[in-house]
C-alpha cells in the first residue's frame, strides 16, 4: 500500500529530530509497506542510536487535536519532537495490535493519550503497550457544544456519511428531511423557540462538566482556562475542533504539569490547522445569549489553491444537504440527536405551534420570541414579572473588576455589587479615614474620587486628561468663603482645598489612581445622566455644574451652555472606547441611563420637555454604541423606572426621586442578568434535560473524524 511523505517526515523529525535530506531518501522508503515498518527501520538506524539520548520525545495518541497539540509542544520547547497518531473507528483495531505503535512508544520519553480513564480503548491500549504503562500521562478532549449544538453525525451501516460541511451535519435540517419539509418549512426551524424546545440554550451546563470532568480525569484542572476562553467569545471552530489558542493553553498545562518550561505565545506565529476544516457558525438567536456576534454562515473544507475560504448561507446548506441525503433511502440514515427527547418531542410541539402552516405564511414577525411583542410581555404581565433585560452579552464573575462612574443612580449598582459580594472595583481610597469620614469626602461612593459624571463629555475628559492626552488651563474655582474648589469635581471635599498647592496635588494623585482603574479593570458600568453641561470657551472644558453653584464666577465672556446631541454623545463614547480599547483590550462596558429627570434646566422650555428630549438623546446613542461594538452591552435601568407598566409608582411624591421599591427593582434584575453567582465547577446537581444533554455530549465527543485521514493517506509526492 506504501506510506506517503508526510509520515516519512514525521517519523524523521520524531525520531532523529529533522526531516529527509532529499529526495531520494524518501526514495528509499518507495518499498516500505507500513508506518510501523519505518519505524522499525529508522529506530534500528546509526544515527538514532546516536541521537537517542540528544532530545525528548513525546508521543500522543488521541483525536484530530493531538495532531495541533503535537506541533505546540515542539515549538514551545526546545530540543524535543512529538509525533501524533489519529484513533478513528477504522484504525482502532489496527492500533492495538502489539507491533503498531512499538517502536514510537519506546522511543518516547512520555507517552499523552486522549482518553478518559474508563474508555474501553484506553483499558485495551495499556494491556497491549503494558511495558510503556509508567510513562503514559492522559490529556482531555476539548469537547464543547454550547456554541454549535445543531452539529451532529449522520451514519448509515457504513458509518458517517458526508454531506456539505464533510461529516458534520445539523440535526435540524436533517430532522427536516427525515420528516419530508421542503426547503423552506426546514429554513423555518431557524428559530429562537425550536431551538429552545430542542435544548440549544441548555447546553453550556454539560458542556462545562463535560470539559471540568475530561480536565480532572487527566489531572488538570481547567476552570480558570474555561473562564478564560470563554471571556474570549466563541473558542470553538466546532464542538470538537478547538481554536489554536486553546490548544495552546492545555499544551502549556501539560507541560506545567510534567515539571517542564516553555516558550510563551508561540501560537500567535502558527497557522491554525483546524480552521482549515469546516467551521461551524454561532446561530444569531444563540450568539445573542452569550453576548457575541452570530451569522448562518458555514465555511466549508479549505481548498488551498483558492484565495479564500468558500462560505455558503443557510438555503444553500440546507438545498446540499437534502441532496446529500437523497441519494440514501431515508430508513438507512439515523443520528443520534434525533434519538433524544428533545427531538422525538420535535413534531408535536411543532404541531401545536402550528409552524409547518407558518412556514407558507411566513413573514417578519411570524416567529418572534414573546418578549417582542407588546400583549405578551408587557399588558398581561405583573410588574413584578416585567423584565426588559432578556440577555445579557456577558457574565460578571465574582472575580470581575467592576469599575462604576456616572450619575447618583449609578451608585446603586456599586453598592449592590458590594452587598453581595462582587468585586467592586475602588482605586483611591485613604485607610487613615474612618468609614464615616470617607463617605463624607467620596472616598467610595464612586471606583475613584471623580464624583458625578453626568455627560459623555466629562467622561471623554476625564480619560484624556488622566492619560496626558488632553489638560485644562482652569484649574481652581474659589468659593465664597475663600476655599479653593477643583472645577471638574467642585464637591469632593466638603470643606473645600486650603490652597491651590493641595488641590493640585490631590487632582494629580487622583489621576493616578484613575489611569490604573482603566488599566486594570475589567467591566466598566457608566451610567448616562444629562445632554446639558457647561463649557469654558478658552480650551472647551466641560463642567460637571455651571460655575458659581459650587464655586467660581459665572462670566458669559468664558463659559457657553452647552446641550449636547445624540451624534456628540456617540462620538465621545467613540472616542472614549478606542482609547480604552488601546490601554485594556480586555475590558467590557455596560452602559445605563439615568431614570432621574433633570432637577432644572438652562433650556427656553418646560423642564419636563428638557428631560424627555435629554434622556432620548442618551438612549439613542447608548443603542449606536451598542450595535457598533460587540464589548459593550445596554441595561435598561432608564426603562424600567420610567416604563408606564409600573404606573409611576417607582417615583417618589417628587416626581423625580427613585423610591426604594424601583431601585429594588432595578438591581434586581442587574443581578439576575449579569452576575455569573454560580461559578464554574463539576456537579451532580443536573436536572432531566441537562443530563440528556450531558450523555449526548458523551457520545457525539467519542465520535471520530473520518475525514481527518484523508491528507495522512493522501498519496506520495
Amino acid at each position: 500500500m506504501g506510506i506517503s511523505h508526510k509520515e516519512i517526515n514525521g517519523a524523521y523529525c520524531y525520531l532523529l529530530g529533522r526531516q529527509p535530506e532529499s529526495d531520494s531518501a524518501y526514495a528509499t522508503y518507495d518499498q516500505v509497506d507500513t508506518v510501523t515498518d519505518l519505524y522499525r527501520i529508522i529506530s534500528n538506524s546509526e544515527e538514532y542510536k546516536v541521537k537517542k539520548e540528544s532530545f525528548k520525545r513525546i508521543f500522543i495518541i488521541g483525536n484530530c487535536q493531538t495532531e495541533v497539540l503535537a506541533s505546540l509542544l515542539e515549538c514551545m520547547v526546545p530540543n524535543l519532537t512529538a509525533a501524533s497518531c489519529l484513533i478513528t473507528t477504522t484504525r482502532v483495531a489496527e492500533i492495538l495490535t502489539p507491533d503498531t505503535l512499538r517502536h514510537q512508544l519506546a522511543a518516547a520519553d512520555l507517552i499523552l493519550i486522549q482518553l478518559s480513564p474508563d474508555d474501553p480503548i484506553l483499558k485495551k491500549l495499556l494491556e497491549v503497550y503494558s511495558n510503556y504503562e509508567a510513562k503514559i500521562r492522559l490529556i482531555p478532549n476539548i469537547y464543547y457544544p454550547t456554541y454549535q449544538p445543531d452539529i451532529t453525525y449522520v451514519q448509515n451501516q457504513a458509518g458517517n456519511i458526508k454531506g456539505p460541511m464533510g461529516e458534520y451535519h445539523s440535526a435540524l435540517i436533517f430532522f427536516a428531511w427525515k420528516q419530508g419539509f421542503n426547503l423552506n418549512q426546514t429554513s423555518n426551524l431557524f428559530t429562537y423557540d425550536v431551538f429552545a424546545h430542542v435544548g440549544y440554550f441548555e447546553h453550556i451546563k454539560s458542556s462545562n462538566h463535560l470539559l471540568l470532568e475530561n480536565g480532572a480525569a487527566a489531572a488538570l484542572s481547567l476552570n480558570n482556562l474555561l473562564e478564560k476562553w470563554r471571556s474570549q467569545g466563541c473558542f470553538m471552530h466546532s464542538m470538537n475542533h478547538p481554536k489554536l489558542s486553546v490548544l495552546a493553553d492545555v499544551a502549556r498545562a501539560v507541560l506545567s504539569r510534567e515539571g517542564m518550561s516553555y516558550i510563551p505565545g508561540v501560537e500567535q506565529y502558527l497557522e491554525d490547522p483546524l480552521a482549515l476544516h469546516p467551521c461551524w457558525p454561532v446561530y444569531p438567536e444563540i450568539a445573542e445569549t452569550y453576548g457575541i456576534e452570530g451569522s448562518y454562515f458555514f465555511k466549508q473544507m479549505t481548498d488551498r489553491s483558492s484565495p479564500k475560504p468558500k462560505l455558503i448561507g443557510l438555503e444553500e446548506f440546507i438545498l446540499r444537504s437534502f441532496e446529500a441525503y437523497d441519494a440514501y433511502e431515508k430508513d438507512s440514515l439515523d443520528s443520534s440527536l434525533l434519538d433524544t427527547s428533545f427531538f422525538k418531542s420535535l413534531p408535536a410541539f411543532l404541531r401545536q405551534n402550528t409552524f409547518e402552516r407558518k412556514a407558507n405564511k411566513a413573514h417578519p414577525y411570524t416567529n418572534l420570541k414573546s418578549t417582542q411583542y407588546w400583549r405578551r410581555s408587557m399588558e398581561k404581565t405583573p410588574v413584578c414579572d416585567v423584565d426588559p433585560v432578556v440577555t445579557s452579552r456577558f457574565k460578571i464573575s465574582k472575580d470581575s473588576r467592576v469599575a462604576t462612574a456616572g450619575s447618583c443612580f449609578a451608585q446603586h449598582i456599586s453598592r449592590t455589587l458590594s452587598e453581595n459580594g462582587f468585586n467592586y472595583y475602588v482605586v483611591e481610597t485613604d485607610r487613615s479615614l474612618t468609614a464615616e469620614e470617607c463617605t463624607k469626602r467620596n472616598f467610595g461612593v464612586f471606583s475613584a474620587r471623580y464624583a458625578n459624571i453626568y455627560t459623555s463629555s466629562q467622561l471623554l475628559q476625564l480619560f484624556e486628561e488622566a492619560f496626558g492626552l488632553f489638560k485644562p488651563t482652569e484649574i481652581y474655582w474659589i468659593r465664597p468663603d475663600g476655599k479653593f474648589v477643583d472645577p471638574y469635581r467642585p464637591q469632593i471635599e466638603p470643606n473645600g482645598f486650603n490652597s491651590i498647592r493641595d488641590l493640585v496635588d490631590s487632582r494629580e494623585k487622583h489621576l493616578h489612581h484613575v489611569r490604573t482603574m482603566f488599566e486594570t479593570l475589567d467591566i466598566f458600568v457608566f451610567t448616562l445622566g444629562l445632554t446639558e453641561t457647561w463649557r469654558s470657551k478658552k480650551d472647551g472644558s466641560v463642567f460637571p455644574i455651571a460655575p458659581g453653584v459650587a464655586g467660581g464666577t459665572y462670566d458669559p465672556s468664558k463659559y457657553e451652555f452647552l446641550n449636547l446631541e445624540t451624534a456628540d454623545i456617540i462620538a465621545d463614547l467613540e472616542k472614549f472606547i478606542g482609547h480604552l480599547s488601546e490601554v485594556n483590550p480586555k475590558a467590557k462596558i455596560i452602559l445605563t441611563v439615568s431614570p432621574v429627570p433633570l432637577v432644572a434646566t438652562y433650556e427656553k422650555r418646560h423642564v419636563l420637555t428638557s428631560t424627555t428630549y435629554s434622556k432620548s438623546a442618551l438612549r439613542s446613542a447608548a443603542d449606536a454604541i451598542v450595535r457598533r461594538n460587540i464589548h459593550c452591552d445596554y441595561f435598561p435601568s432608564y426603562e424600567i423606572i420610567t416604563g408606564n407598566y409600573s404606573r409611576s409608582q417607582f417615583y417618589g411624591d417628587d416626581l423625580r426621586s427613585v423610591t426604594d421599591a424601583g431601585v429594588s427593582k432595578v438591581m434586581g434584575l442587574f443581578m439576575k442578568h449579569y452576575a455569573d453567582r454560580d461559578p464554574i465547577q463539576i456537579t451532580e446537581d443536573t436536572d432531566g434535560r441537562s443530563d440528556e444533554l450531558y450523555m449526548q455530549s458523551i457520545a457525539q465527543s467519542a465520535i471520530v473524524c473520518e475525514e481527518e485521514l484523508l491528507d495522512s493517506s493522501a498519496p506520495k509526492n
